[in-house]
């Protein structure tokens, strides 16, 4: 602790020698990090495990104005310190579907931790286009804002293109549907796209590009885009009124969903740029996933095994998902074991709410559950088509109760992207 304040000290005399450097900004938010952690002992064992305060220190000594070598060092040890809260990613699947994404990955050359994101976000997007998901009579939308993080060259394109673009690309293509797909919008570009489609479907290798912009013009000029957001995710009904063209309506659980990639100081500023307690960041899953590449030779036999499978594209799994989804109402529903999970883990929720308001601390602001159910049912689905595809059969209609097994693997891959989001919360060792 008393490391911790000194620290603080000698970072505050730094301020007094040079007070106008750009890099000031960011000591000041080092400051403000380090006197909270010195206040909260529980933070201060979160950020002493997983940041290195050498490294916080080193950052702060800095006198250049830009980034600099020091920096990326900096980003780069978050990010070790992050990629070790390691997860299981194969909890989430059937055993042959699990096996077909780690070749398949490897056939990219990229990481089967981005290529998660990426198939769940749109397997949401397609079950939206025609069901909802329903627990105790509340309807909800399967939409979902997935943001996975890594360093460059990692194959973070290769997997949005084989996971979302390609997919969905093919299927705008042999349904003769207006195109939903959008990489980039201005703030009123995105009401209207959405509005006019009926649909919209974010898919970006640079994420942080298209949300710091919106999130900016609506800081400056107050353009609504934050609410926007929050309205499509949840699903509700939107008017927006131009002063020299018509009405824009959105209706009801419109599909609306944001997958991207970007890397680790863009995301430190992003999640810094939302969060700003109109609750947008908690509707965002962010992961910073392990990102070790695949060896040539394992890309190699990874594609050679891919030529023996009956499955050997991701698209024709989405195909076949909009089959049963494009053109018919689903309500998925939970099995009667999911649902009690469900009650558990809500109690849990209220508890924690009741006990924050209790010791007079900020009650937990949190989409949690409602990021468990779309999670589930996007696991539930994926996992029946990709499965029977994989064993040669053709799927047919996923059943419509998600299973227990579907929730508890969401709520473990949500628990693990909000521990990873915390710390990269709590570090804030970033400039706005």
């Amino acid at each position: 602790m008393p490391f911790i304040l000194y620290s603080a000290f000698f970072i505050s005399h730094l301020l007094n020698q040079e007070p106008n450097t750009d890099n000031c900004n960011t000591q000041r938010l080092l400051i403000n990090s380090l006197t909270l952690l010195a206040s909260d002992n529980k933070q201060l064992h979160n950020a002493a495990r997983f940041f290195k305060v050498s490294t916080v220190i080193a950052m702060a000594c800095s006198k250049m104005s830009k980034i600099t070598k020091q920096h990326e060092k900096t980003w780069s040890l978050l990010h070790k310190r992050l990629m070790e809260m390691e997860f299981n990613f194969q909890e989430l699947f059937n055993d042959n579907v699990w096996e077909f994404l780690q070749k398949k990955a490897a056939s990219l050359s990229t990481s089967v931790g981005y290529l998660v994101p990426c198939i769940l976000t749109s397997t949401a997007f397609v079950a939206s286009t025609g069901s909802l998901i329903s627990h105790k009579q509340h309807e909800i939308p399967f939409n979902l804002y997935f943001i996975f993080v890594g360093p460059p060259s990692t194959g973070k394109s290769q997997a949005l293109k084989e996971g979302a673009n390609l997919p969905m690309s093919t299927l705008i293509e042999s349904e003769d549907i207006p195109n939903f797909l959008l990489d980039k919008a201005t703030s009123s570009g995105l009401a209207k796209t959405v509005a006019d489609n009926g649909k919209g479907f974010v898919v970006s290798p640079e994420v942080f590009d298209l949300l710091n912009k919106l999130l900016k013009s609506d800081d400056e000029n107050a353009t609504g885009d934050s609410q926007l957001l929050c309205e499509l995710f949840s699903g509700e009904r939107v008017s927006y009124r131009y002063a020299s063209e018509k009405t824009r309506e959105i209706g009801y659980n419109v599909p609306f969903s944001i997958v991207g990639a970007t890397q680790v100081p863009f995301a430190a500023r992003l999640i810094a740029r939302m969060d700003q307690g109109h609750g947008l960041l908690d509707r965002f899953l962010f992961i910073f996933p392990t990102c070790l590449r695949p060896s040539f030779q394992d890309t190699e036999d990874a594609l050679s095994w891919l030529e023996s499978q009956p499955l050997k594209s991701l698209t024709d799994v989405f195909l076949e998902m909009f089959e049963y989804h494009g053109q018919r109402k689903v309500v998925y529903k939970f099995t009667d074991s999911a649902q009690s999970l469900l009650n558990d883990l809500q109690s849990q929720e209220i508890h924690d709410i009741n006990e924050a308001i209790k010791e007079g601390n900020p009650p937990p602001k949190c989409k949690k559950m409602d990021l468990i159910k779309r999670l589930a049912g996007s696991l539930h689905i994926f996992n029946h088509i990709a499965s029977k595809l994989l064993e040669g059969i053709q799927p047919g209609p996923p059943p419509q109760r998600i299973t227990e097994h579907s929730v508890a693997a969401a709520e473990k891959l949500t628990a693990f992207a909000d521990s990873q989001k915390q710390i990269a919360t709590e570090v804030r060792i970033l400039s706005m």
